[in-house]
Order: C-alpha cells, then structure tokens, then sequence
C-alpha cells in the first residue's frame, strides 16, 4: 500500500501492507488503476507472520490463507471497505498508483474479496471506473498487441503474454500463489474465436 493504514490500524506500523486481488486474466494487469472492494463486506489484515500484512475479505481468510500456503496467521483488525476506500497501493509492475474502489459487482464466490480493476478491459471496471474518475486506460493496440505503454510487453499479442506477466509479477515479488483454472470466457458465435 502506499497509503500508510496504522492510523487507523495500530497493529499495522512497521509493516509491509498488500492487498491481494485475483485475477484469471493477468493480460489485463498492466492496464490496472484500482482495486474494487464490495461495499458490505467486511475485510481483515492477516498477518503472515514474515511482515507481511494481507488485506482480503474476512470471509475468504481461512480458504486463501490454505491456498497460499500460510498456516500460521493472524488476523490483525476488521475493517468496512469503506474506511478503506480511495486509499492508494502501487502497481505490481508500474510505477503508478492503483486506487482502492467499492463496487456491488465484487463477490464471495471465488478469490479474495478484492478485484484486480482495469476501466479499458471490461464493462464492470469501465463502469465502476467512472465513478472514481479513472482513466479508460487499454494498451493495446488493433490487432490485440500490446503498446509500447505496456513495456515490456509491447508487441506481444495479449494471450500470449499471459505467462510472462505471471513471471513478472513473481519477479517483482508480487505473486502469492498460481494455479490453472478452466472458465468460460467471451468469444464471437461467428468466427468461434
């Protein structure tokens, strides 16, 4: 996070705070400028026990903590979204800011309570993205390429970059886990692409 929450959380001074969203399109990360939480769900600060704080909805604390790997945690605080709207945490990959949002679209069903937001790349985002004045950013170009904006991915087809950004990310040290999951994705009736 970039904003520093141990005003309001005591229990969080000293250490490093992230918000963990998820996402089965990481082509869409490098167009990311915020992070929308559902505005009725309560969200925790789970502390790894390494100095790492992790923000995510309090129902999904036990399932991701399983998933991640981390069996020793504690929950630190409670929170609204609310308190943690417009706070600002920083892009995995870019040195640029990704504000915290609220909308109804976010749910239970899967993941963490926190979704991963890029206005250029989705109905739900660009909605959501006008409320709180966030550009309508999408780099890529006609032929479903990355721009230059999008270094160093720039030139590869979105698909395809799907697993370098992964490496990046990890890179980057901003991966906490990956598994492969099969879902229905949008696709023309007419050319079955």
């Amino acid at each position: 996070m970039e904003d520093d929450l141990s005003e309001q959380i005591p229990g969080l001074a000293g250490k490093n705070v992230f918000v963990v969203i998820w996402t089965t399109t990481p082509w869409t990360i490098p167009a990311n400028l915020g992070i929308a939480l559902h505005p009725d769900f309560t969200y925790a600060a789970v502390d790894t026990k390494n100095g790492e704080v992790l923000i995510l909805a309090m129902e999904l604390v036990e399932e991701c903590m399983k998933s991640f790997g981390f069996s020793d945690f504690s929950i630190l605080a409670e929170m609204g979204a609310d308190s943690l709207e417009r706070k600002r945490c920083r892009h995995p990959i870019y040195d640029r800011e990704s504000l915290i949002i609220l909308g109804s679209h976010v749910t239970l069903e899967a993941g963490t309570g926190c979704v991963h937001t890029a206005p250029g790349h989705g109905r739900e985002d660009y909605e959501v993205g006008l409320l709180y004045d966030l550009e309508v950013y999408s780099p890529v170009d006609d032929t479903g390429c990355f721009t230059q904006e999008a270094d160093p991915f720039s030139g590869r087809f979105v698909f395809e970059a799907n697993l370098d950004i992964v490496a990046k990310l990890q890179e980057n040290g901003a991966l906490i886990h990956r598994e492969e999951l099969k879902h229905s994705y949008p696709h023309c009736w007419r050319c079955k692409n």
